[in-house]
């Protein structure tokens, strides 16, 4: 998808493969649920998450506002919607029961939480901390980045780590703008502005 054009067809096409991409990760879970492999079973958990954190409920966007959608085409919309109603109706393991999309999010980065490998954890933390500022939760979003200490190890992470902590930092300074919190955005966006 980052290759393709987001303006042509092909790209809406290959938006409708992932069901397909989704249903694999979560029979890979399974598979490393039931034969006990907790590495691989973490990093197909990471790939789950990393999937859907940053995936907004679009029935709930179009009722809220009718601004907030308007730029998107309607074909992006219903595969999106599609691929979103799959995800939280019907996963495929034990780990996550739930239909609500944050209470399966919650689940997975607990799992990666008790998990031990540091990398995993901060990256979970940091899309629980994207997913709550989406759902404009930015008093939970915030308290979580500020108890977790991202900000004083992040310059040492991996490029990857790097972006999702912008990412994060961004979608938080953007959920207290929509809120009408202008000087906690303003505050929030300051280390973005300034680096």
């Amino acid at each position: 998808l980052q290759h393709i054009d987001p303006h042509g067809t092909e790209y809406i096409d290959r938006l409708k493969d992932e069901k397909v991409l989704y249903r694999t990760i979560t029979h890979a879970q399974a598979f490393y649920e039931k034969t006990k492999q907790t590495d691989p079973l973490a990093r197909v958990i990471m790939r789950r998450l990393e999937h859907i954190y940053s995936k907004a409920c679009f029935s709930a966007i179009c009722h809220s506002s009718p601004y907030s959608i308007a730029r998107v085409p309607q074909p992006v919309i219903e595969a999106l919607e599609s691929a979103t109603t799959e995800l939280s109706e019907k996963p495929s393991t034990t780990l996550a029961n739930s239909a609500d999309t944050s209470a399966l999010i919650h689940s997975l980065c607990v799992f990666l939480y008790k998990s031990g490998n540091t990398l995993l954890r901060t990256r979970a933390m940091l899309s629980h901390i994207y997913h709550h500022a989406l759902y404009n939760n930015y008093h939970t979003a915030r308290d979580m980045l500020l108890m977790s200490h991202l900000q004083e190890s992040i310059h040492s992470a991996d490029v990857a780590t790097q972006i999702l902590y912008n990412r994060t930092v961004v979608q938080l300074g953007l959920c207290a703008f929509r809120l009408g919190l202008i000087k906690e955005a303003q505050a929030t966006l300051q280390e973005i502005f300034t680096t």
